[in-house]
């Protein structure tokens, strides 16, 4: 990739238009001047480690053709996941001089360093290993978040029951934010379902429209959600994507345009760097909120690699924002899924589990699975983080399923007072998930899964007369 160059502007594309509409745009026409090349990468590496184990996260370069990212971006997952801290600046080399760099002008080098103040050799400055350990910076947002902080208009029709957040964003947003399209769109969460017990511990219904979703269903929100079309759903959730603020050079506004994480030629040439639809009443704070849980995915190689570190967040410091050393051993740990080892993966375990799974979740998480259909044009606008249809009806229990219930709801209050942290909330929201994206489990989600059922590691070995049956 090329050096420092200002002279690379970043281009920012008008949003979509309507895909029915003939002929289209000149501008849809273009060529998009980015890069689709999955070589262009840049490592954002920490100075105060050696250069064996000290890379922080490297990014997918895709902002020009020659490979480069828009500073504003990185500046802010840098920050993120070095506790929010916004002062950080660049270098080409570990003690070379600060990058004059700036928002709006493009990263091209092959690796950066990030720097903090009062971070050495002995004592490098700390990092927040998950999105689980992370803390939602209330009232400090990254400068270039903060600048579109009251651009995001208001709806005419804000609130929606607790029971309805597909047919409202469905109604409020009329089409994908993405791509126009009105047809085959979903209900699409920024914080996402999964992470319902950091919503809660970081009081994010604080941003909420609907104050009677605190007791129901807080992350269901329609400040929470926006429409997208089923399959950039799913290219959503899977973190191939994210919306951030970008800057122009020159230019006064920083719209919310889509970034590419992982290099897509259809995705790219359609929609990096694309200025949103509007967005009106999503909260700004909900999508910093996915920006983070985006980028801590990619903070996993900075724990693996084999080296103790420093690390900072909510559960992990003793007091708060003081760091602790962690063993390369513990590290590993913190990674998500990776607590559990397994042989093989079976399908086997997935059928005899999934009842299992839906038991243990509880009946009081399926009001979450909804479907609705406008009367009027027949667009069945479909449950935000699912992507599933699922039936509407509500159902009383039998008498002979009484005592189930009775049980299930005994068990969750005993789990919650046993469970300060609700770490099991989080683990029943990842067994419902991995239920409902109707996948194949690798060998450390079975085992995981197993766990969660209540079985022992044993159990899964096979023997060899099973393995020449299977």
């Amino acid at each position: 990739m090329h050096h420092e160059d200002q002279d690379n502007v970043i281009e920012i594309r008008p949003e979509a238009h309507d895909p029915t509409t003939f002929p289209a745009p000149t501008t849809a026409l273009r060529p998009p001047s980015i890069s689709v090349n999955p070589h262009h990468q840049i490592r954002f590496r920490h100075p105060h480690y050696p250069d064996s184990s000290n890379v922080l996260l490297t990014l997918f370069a895709p902002d020009t053709p020659a490979g480069g990212i828009e500073y504003g971006v990185v500046h802010a997952a840098c920050g993120v996941i070095s506790g929010n801290r916004w002062n950080g600046w660049f270098t080409t080399k570990a003690d070379g001089p600060a990058s004059t760099l700036t928002y709006g002008d493009i990263l091209c080098e092959r690796d950066y360093y990030f720097h903090l103040p009062e971070s050495s050799l002995e004592a490098p400055y700390a990092i927040v290993p998950t999105f689980k350990e992370w803390a939602f910076p209330h009232e400090n947002l990254h400068p270039c978040w903060q600048a579109n902080q009251d651009h995001i208009p208001f709806a005419q029709s804000r609130f929606a029951t607790p029971s309805s957040l597909s047919a409202a964003v469905f109604s409020r947003d009329q089409s994908c934010r993405m791509s126009a399209f009105a047809e085959g769109t979903q209900a699409a969460h920024l914080c996402p379902r999964s992470e319902e017990a950091w919503f809660q511990r970081n009081e994010m219904s604080r941003y909420n429209l609907n104050p009677l979703l605190v007791a129901t269903g807080p992350i269901d929100d329609t400040a929470n959600a926006l429409l997208l079309r089923q399959d950039l759903h799913t290219h959503f959730d899977t973190h191939k994507f994210v919306f951030v603020p970008k800057k122009r050079t020159g230019e006064e506004g920083i719209p919310f345009v889509t970034h590419l994480l992982i290099a897509s030629r259809e995705l790219g040439a359609l929609h990096h760097n694309m200025r949103l639809k509007p967005i009106p009443d999503v909260d700004i704070a909900f999508l910093f909120a996915r920006f983070a849980w985006t980028i801590f995915t990619l903070v996993a190689g900075f724990l693996k690699v084999g080296v103790e570190r420093r690390l900072i967040g909510t559960t992990i410091s003793t007091q708060p924002r003081v760091p602790r050393t962690l063993s390369a051993a513990d590290c590993r740990k913190l990674i998500p899924g990776s607590k559990s080892r397994s042989q093989s993966p079976t399908k086997r375990l997935r059928r005899r589990s999934d009842a299992g799974v839906e038991d243990e979740v509880g009946d009081s998480e399926r009001h979450h699975k909804r479907q609705k259909k406008d009367d009027h044009t027949g667009v069945m606008a479909y449950d935000a983080s699912y992507g599933t249809e699922a039936s509407e009806e509500i159902t009383t229990p039998a008498t002979t399923e009484h005592i189930t219930v009775l049980r299930d709801v005994w068990l969750e209050k005993e789990r919650l007072l046993s469970d300060p942290g609700k770490e099991w909330l989080d683990e029943a929201a990842w067994a419902r998930d991995i239920r409902n994206d109707d996948r194949v489990m690798g060998p450390a989600d079975a085992l995981r899964l197993h766990k969660f059922l209540g079985h022992e590691e044993r159990s899964l070995e096979l023997d060899e007369e099973d393995h020449a049956i299977s």
